[in-house]
């Protein structure tokens, strides 16, 4: 699981969220695998997601949308932005 908001800025992966990132580890596990949850109130005041996990192949691999969970059977896809 990885929370896309408080003091990361929207990253859900790198920067803030460096415990996940390792691009080893997320390949083992596959990025299908990753869940990204964040409350309703702070979805909503986060327009993008980011990803930065040093592996510019991992980062494309990620795709242009996650899907983000905030409650029981409610979530909303989010853009992905690479970070530069």
């Amino acid at each position: 699981m990885s929370p896309p908001i408080g003091a990361q800025g929207g990253f859900v992966l790198g920067r803030g969220n460096q415990q996940i990132s390792p691009p080893a580890v997320l390949r083992r596990v596959g990025l299908s695998n990753l869940i990204v949850v964040a409350t309703p109130a702070k979805l909503a005041a986060t327009p993008l997601l980011y990803v930065d996990s040093g592996d510019a192949a991992l980062d494309r691999e990620v795709g242009d949308s996650l899907q983000v969970v905030s409650g029981y059977r409610i979530a909303q896809r989010k853009r992905i932005v690479q970070a530069d």
